[in-house]
């Protein structure tokens, strides 16, 4: 197991990323809406917001292409969709971008209801595995090869999300992550109280 980032050097990209964002906000009047994908963007999307000064309403969707597995089976399922989007500016946050046929996806979904605009911002950006030439990723965290990573809300079959550093494991790794300290301020710090009850339990 590898530390690709560690702690401190997320939460300082996760308030640059803030900035950027509220620079393209700041004309904006209205609330912005935040969608969330879940699960693996919960936590940067909980670190991000609380980061951002723009003012925001949260939304959540549910996709999967995972399973249980380390690569993407190509099929998107849809758990969960948020509606109300007409003449709104939306910000879809996600975990990590790969191939792009998820978030492709659900751009065109979201883009049925008619929303202003559409901005992505994802905290790891595989771009050399991209698949979808046209897929414009507007706020990037960190661009990263391509490791199979874990930790900040990423999983190996449901594992490791809670992870504070994002790790990736090498060959030859049992699969497994040392067990980390959580004191009450680490915990705190994560945002996990924000979460909607729906996913926390």
């Amino acid at each position: 197991m590898k530390v690709l980032y560690a702690k401190p050097q997320i939460q300082k990209r996760i308030a640059e990323m803030a900035t950027e964002i509220d620079t393209l906000y700041k004309s904006v009047r209205e609330p912005i809406v935040a969608i969330c994908v879940l699960r693996g963007a919960m936590y940067f999307f909980a670190d991000l917001t609380r980061s951002m000064k723009t003012p925001l309403v949260t939304e959540y969707v549910k996709m999967s292409s995972y399973g249980n597995g380390t690569e993407s089976t190509g099929i998107v399922v849809f758990d969960l969709l948020p509606n109300g989007l007409e003449n709104k500016h939306v910000l879809v946050v996600e975990d990590i971008i790969d191939t792009g046929f998820s978030m492709s996806e659900l751009v065109t979904v979201l883009e049925k209801q008619k929303p202003k605009s559409i901005h992505i911002a994802t905290l790891l950006n595989k771009q050399e595995c991209r698949k979808i030439d046209n897929l414009v990723v507007h706020f990037t965290g960190f661009n990263i090869l391509d490791h199979f990573v874990v930790g900040m809300g990423m999983d190996k079959a449901q594992l490791y999300r809670n992870h504070r550093d994002i790790v990736y494991f090498e060959e030859g790794d049992d699969g497994t992550i040392p067990r980390q300290e959580v004191t009450e301020q680490n915990e705190s710090q994560t945002g996990w109280s924000l979460l909607p009850s729906f996913f926390r339990g």
